[in-house]
């Protein structure tokens, strides 16, 4: 009798559902009137934009009768959606790790809820995905506390998109969500009402709001390691705490600081927690241990590696570089061009000799063959002269004149062979000194130093052997440079390609290392953060947006090309041009170049001077001649008068 009685009210249900009205158990009244949409029809067309796979899950622990009235509405609200598919569950346990990034969920309570959870670890990293929990209590229950038992367990579960849309009259739902930083109130699960669903209409088009858009001065705990140029301070005179920083990273955190209004924690970088490291089977060491023991909330300045995004949550890249391998200069090889300023080596005395042996030898020999011709009639300085190239014979008197016209000629004659040697050098030299590559510096036995960051996947792919690997995490970053300027064996450090150039210009050492052109990785940094952190979508968007906006590009040029702490920075300004490398010029070589014109000069009067003289000895000797004559003539004319 119960059965038939059952069956026929059921009947009488579905015939007047079918002419308008509408039969929902405590949810789903009966009523005449018809909203526009139902809340089912309003969630399928949202998630309808969002995905194409959809996650409905049912669990009723009190009320199970609805079940079939759910179905009904759900059925309604798909109907004739083709772009989207459904999958239908009530148990999270037999999904276990299935997840789906957007979830319909209907539950009559927190213990329904908690059993559609899916089992995960504590080290599952992925994103939980957006929930629509659709909630209805039965009358012994609290529906306060209900929900709120609801949204504790999912952020406890770290679930940060959720809402909860609660049915608080016919045809009106209450959506909720929760916020964890109000005003004197930080890390707090406080319940939040921000939109409804009425007649069948949403008061916001807002479902799922953006959270963490303001977090009302509440500290954030940072941790960065000090590494030039990325993160470097100075603290208070008592040493206990950080008075001013600066870096990129310095300015990253700034500006999120800025955007997000939170108070900017910064933990001191004690050096044993720098050189840290996550491993395979989830064990980490240094800041990532401490973070994982919440001792800050967000790690800065460290690659991004696959094994620590397995145990970590991995922001947004905010840099990329390269990792190289450094060696100290091989030898003082000489700038391009400055041999022009530098001509008198071994090898072009040893040209000069050899011209003047040959020349003294030929003059030698011919005088030998020849003997004693006017033409080859010299002295010993006409010969000397002659072999440099002079161009004409000199037989001068005077010694000293030979002497000096000797010595300009060689001061032109060196300074043109060298510089036409050593041009032609130049053109038609290969270069002597290529490029090492990695292979080769093992094979020249030197030693390499890395630190204990780089995973022996990358030292195996190098295929540097074992014995040849020194392990040193350095308190500062230079030391690594210091302890390579001073080492006498060969030694080569595997560093940031960034603080390499950061070492160099800081301390003016242009052209005292060599660089492996070979590019050994090319290097992600990001910001860490503990597995499905709250704080990841935050950070992205900061660093989306400084992205995107060209500003983390200029800050790397500003700094790339004004290095060191601010006093430094000032200081670097006012003395930029004297520290860049000098352009080569002849300035050096000036005084030379003119005292050799002025010996060309005085040779030159010399010369003239000489030529003057001889003339006037040559008049001389005309004039006496003339004089002898005259005398002659007039004691002959005397003796003929006489007789």
């Amino acid at each position: 009798m119960n059965v038939i009685n059952i069956a026929g009210i059921f009947l009488l249900l579905r015939m007047a559902h079918s002419v308008g009205f509408n039969f929902t158990p405590a949810i789903w009244k009966l009523s005449a009137y018809t909203p526009l949409q139902s809340f089912e029809q309003a969630m399928v067309e949202y998630f309808e934009t969002k995905t194409s796979m959809l996650s409905v899950a049912i669990r009723l622990e009190y009320s199970r009768a609805w079940r079939f009235v759910i179905n009904e509405y759900l059925a309604k609200a798909l109907r004739g959606k083709t772009t989207m598919k459904v999958e239908v569950f009530s148990d999270g346990v037999e999904r276990k790790h299935r997840m789906f990034n957007y979830n319909l969920w209907y539950v009559d309570s927190y213990k329904a809820f908690r059993s559609l959870l899916p089992v995960v670890d504590r080290n599952f990293v992925e994103k939980m995905g957006q929930y629509m929990v659709v909630l209805k209590t039965p009358k012994h229950l609290n529906a306060t506390e209900e929900l709120t038992r609801i949204i504790r367990e999912a952020y406890e579960r770290n679930i940060v998109d959720i809402v909860v849309a609660y049915l608080d009259i016919k045809y009106k739902f209450n959506l909720y969500h929760y916020d964890l930083f109000q005003p004197q109130q930080c890390r707090k699960v406080l319940l939040a009402n921000f939109n409804s669903f009425k007649d069948g209409l949403l008061k916001s088009e807002t479902l799922f709001p953006i959270k963490f858009r303001n977090f009302h001065k509440c500290p954030i705990g940072f941790y960065m390691r000090s590494a030039r140029p990325y993160f470097s301070y100075n603290l208070t005179s008592d040493g206990q705490q950080i008075d001013y920083f600066w870096g990129l990273e310095a300015k990253i955190a700034q500006t999120m600081a800025t955007s997000l209004n939170f108070e900017l924690s910064l933990q001191q970088s004690q050096r044993q927690l720098w050189s840290g490291n996550v491993y395979a089977n989830g064990t980490s060491t240094g800041p990532f241990k401490s973070m994982a023991e919440k001792k800050f909330d967000i790690l800065m300045g460290y690659y991004h590696f696959p094994v620590r995004s397995q145990y970590f949550a991995a922001s947004n890249s905010y840099f990329i570089t390269s990792t190289v391998v450094v060696i100290r200069k091989r030898k003082n090889v000489q700038l391009e061009g400055q041999w022009l300023l530098a001509p008198f080596q071994t090898s072009v005395w040893l040209v000069i000799v050899l011209m003047l042996l040959f020349g003294l030898a030929l003059t030698t020999a011919a005088r030998l063959v020849l003997g004693s011709s006017l033409a080859l009639n010299l002295t010993w300085l006409d010969i000397f002269g002659l072999s440099l190239g002079s161009s004409r014979i000199l037989s001068y008197n005077l010694i000293s004149t030979n002497l000096f016209q000797i010595l300009w000629i060689l001061g032109f004659l060196v300074i043109c062979a060298t510089f036409q040697g050593k041009l032609y050098e130049a053109f038609n030299r290969k270069s002597t000194s290529s490029p090492l590559t990695v292979q080769q510096l093992i094979d020249l036995n030197y030693m390499f130093l890395v630190k204990s960051i780089y995973s022996q996947d990358l030292l195996d792919a190098l295929k540097i052997p074992s014995q040849q690997i020194i392990v040193n995490d350095f308190a500062h970053n230079d030391d690594a440079f210091e302890l390579l300027m001073n080492e006498s064996r060969p030694l080569a450090v595997l560093t940031n390609n960034w603080q390499f150039f950061t070492y160099v210009a800081t301390h003016r050492l242009y052209g005292k290392f060599d660089m492996v052109p070979r590019i050994v990785v090319v290097n992600q940094v990001c910001a860490y953060l503990r597995p499905q952190s709250y704080l990841i979508e935050p950070t992205n968007r900061v660093i989306n947006a400084l992205h995107s906006g060209g500003i983390i590009g200029k800050w790397i040029k500003d700094i790339a090309g004004t290095l060191g702490t601010p006093l430094e920075l000032e200081a670097g300004l006012k003395r930029l041009t004297k520290a860049l490398p000098k352009a080569i010029s002849f300035r050096q070589q000036r005084i030379v170049f003119l005292s050799l014109a002025m010996l060309h000069a005085v040779s030159f009067i010399v010369f003239l001077m000489e030529i003057l003289v001889e003339k006037i000895s040559a008049h001389r000797h005309r004039r006496a001649a003339y004089s002898n004559r005259m005398i002659r003539v007039k004691l002959s004319d005397i003796k003929r008068y006489r007789k």
